[in-house]
């Protein structure tokens, strides 16, 4: 499918569904797009230098396949702009429901940001912030609890855990990093650049069994009326 123009690959995709829907036969799909593979196949192998490493629904596999091919990066190596004492961030973990430090994910999955604060000393009122960013370090999207009015209250507290929950994960195809940080009455005490490497897929963002043309870009709930 990838040397071929878009009505070529949907020509090649309508016939695959026809044979296996259609004809009752089995059609074997080699491929490393995560997307097709999503959109085309009801069950997957893995196979890594001729031998079989996983079999299984697409979901499962694409997950497998992709903790294979994690973008790392030490936590304890992140630049810190600012860190005025108050409080730090000591760790970041991006978690699904079930998987904990995850490097992998697909568009339009649920997805959770825990962020792990130790206080230094007292503060009453805490903010905390994330955004998103590519390559070219363009700004993605930007999640903040300033922006939705919540506060944590952390008088009497040594360490916090802020946890976004992000319930469709709304960016395509790409790598993007994560910046990080704290707020005491609107006074950033912490920022961390770059503090997670996240390589993203385009998936059934729609639950419609369909995925959309384009690779990149960012997806969005809508209705037609």
């Amino acid at each position: 499918l990838a040397v071929g123009d878009a009505e070529f690959q949907k020509k090649a995709i309508g016939k695959m569904q026809d044979l296996s829907k259609g004809e009752g036969r089995t059609v074997l799909f080699v491929s490393h797009n995560m997307a097709s593979i999503q959109n085309l196949c009801t069950n997957c192998l893995i196979l890594e230098n001729g031998s079989s490493q996983f079999i299984g629904e697409p979901y499962a596999a694409i997950k497998k396949y992709l903790s294979q091919n994690k973008i790392t990066k030490n936590f304890s190596t992140v630049h810190r702009k600012f860190n005025n004492g108050g409080a730090e961030i000591i760790n970041i973990e991006f978690r699904t429901g079930k998987a904990k430090n995850i490097s992998n994910v697909i568009s339009g999955e649920k997805i959770y940001i825990d962020l792990y604060i130790k206080l230094n000393s007292p503060i009453s009122k805490m903010s905390v912030g994330v955004g998103f960013y590519d390559g070219n370090e363009t700004p993605q999207f930007h999640c903040s609890t300033e922006t939705i009015s919540k506060d944590y209250i952390v008088d009497s507290k040594k360490e916090v855990l802020a946890s976004l929950e992000i319930s469709k994960w709304p960016l395509g195809k790409g790598d993007f990093f994560l910046n990080a940080y704290l707020k005491e009455s609107g006074e950033v005490i912490e920022h961390i650049e770059k503090a997670i490497w996240i390589s993203s897929q385009k998936g059934d963002y729609y639950q419609t069994g369909k995925l959309p043309d384009w690779n990149k870009g960012f997806y969005c709930s809508y209705d037609w009326k």
